[in-house]
């Protein structure tokens, strides 16, 4: 099948995806994973990492940049640090420290590295303080803490479906044969 007609019907298959889930009410902008330890941002395209080592260790930006770089997360491996924008997108000003949409567990209320360098001054980068939601650049050299993101597209987000639903059935079948294994000691006590 040649590409532009996949990437069409792909198109066509999300359209309807969001169609259908605004006029059901049920879509949600965030779904957790905890499977994978990712969630998916639906409204931006965007998988986030999702593990608790994300506010354990603070790193320099440089430091930042090459962890995303180099982990495998979901069984992706084209992770990076997020933009200031897309850092910004996951802000609740609603919310109560941390300002972040609940579904973002693992971020504590403090400083927190984008990839943007400030174009004034190369020697600093963006970052946004979750304890408050503010922003401002930061020396590269200095520590704060960081996560990894990528873009997302509805081949990814089949694939992480598949391995769900497998996953959900082999948990199944787990729990059917424990329950066949507890009838059967249940038989033989009596």
């Amino acid at each position: 099948m040649p590409n532009h007609i996949l990437k069409a019907a792909v198109l066509l298959l999300l359209l309807n995806y969001f169609a259908y889930a605004k006029k059901e009410k049920e879509f949600k902008d965030f779904e957790v994973i905890s499977s994978h330890s990712i969630i998916l941002d639906k409204k931006n395209f965007i998988i986030w990492e999702n593990r608790d080592q994300s506010r354990e260790i603070q790193r320099t930006w440089e430091e930042s940049l090459n962890y995303c770089n180099r982990i495998k997360l979901a069984n992706f491996e084209d992770w990076r640090l997020p933009s200031y924008n897309e850092l910004e997108s996951i802000i609740d000003y609603k919310a109560k420290r941390p300002m972040t949409y609940k579904e973002f567990t693992f971020i504590i209320g403090a400083k927190y590295w984008s990839s943007t360098t400030n174009a004034s001054r190369n020697s600093y980068a963006w970052f946004i303080d979750f304890s408050n939601a503010k922003d401002s650049s930061f020396f590269k050299g200095e520590r704060a803490y960081s996560f990894c993101m990528r873009n997302y597209d509805l081949v990814d987000l089949r694939i992480i479906q598949d391995e769900i639903r497998i996953l959900k059935e082999k948990e199944a079948e787990k729990l059917k044969s424990q329950e066949q294994d507890n009838s059967t000691t249940e038989a033989t006590n009596n």
